[in-house]
């Protein structure tokens, strides 16, 4: 039958199901020996047809309004590089090879979100903090405060200055 992995000596009946298929459950939640595809955007249902267990990359759990995992998968904000957890939360921001990134916005508490925006102008990786810059694009640097402390911002390298990303102070 469809989506079995293994049947018994009548092959109509399911023993268990192919990966991307899960059980059948009758209303007293016992497996009718048959296998449905699992719920869309979802690799794992091995438990129950209707429930997924592990959501597709770029997809994450719908969580309904009482905070409760639905079994269904929901695709992952566009900033989003994994929202496993929550589709609506995000666990990893966006990074785009050296062209600019996406950190974390956070809350007056300084803990993150689950946003994601932009870095920076100029800035190539933010992840912690979508304010605060940690790498700088090629031909960038680090601005620094009074204190030489990373302000969190980027600067163009000085004129006739090859690379100056490493060392805030030297061309």
């Amino acid at each position: 039958a469809e989506g079995c992995l293994s049947c018994s000596e009548i092959s109509s009946i399911c023993t268990s199901c192919s990966l991307g298929y899960g059980p059948t459950l009758d209303s007293d939640g016992s497996f009718t020996g048959k296998c449905e595809p699992c719920p869309e955007n979802c690799l794992t249902c091995s438990k129950n047809h209707d429930l997924c267990e592990e959501c597709e990359n770029k997809y994450g759990f719908v969580i309904n309004k009482n905070g409760i995992r639905t079994g269904q998968c929901g695709k992952c904000h566009e900033k989003c590089a994994d929202c496993s957890n929550n589709n609506n939360t995000c666990k990893y921001c966006l990074s785009n090879n050296m062209n600019y990134g996406y950190g974390f916005v956070l809350d007056n508490d300084g803990n993150p979100t689950g946003e994601c925006e932009k870095c920076p102008d100029n800035c190539a990786y933010c992840m912690g903090n979508s304010k605060k810059c940690i790498y700088c694009q090629p031909n960038y640097r680090l601005v620094l405060d009074a204190n030489n402390s990373p302000t969190g911002k980027c600067e163009k390298c000085p004129e006739n200055c090859e690379r100056c990303d490493k060392n805030q102070k030297l061309c």
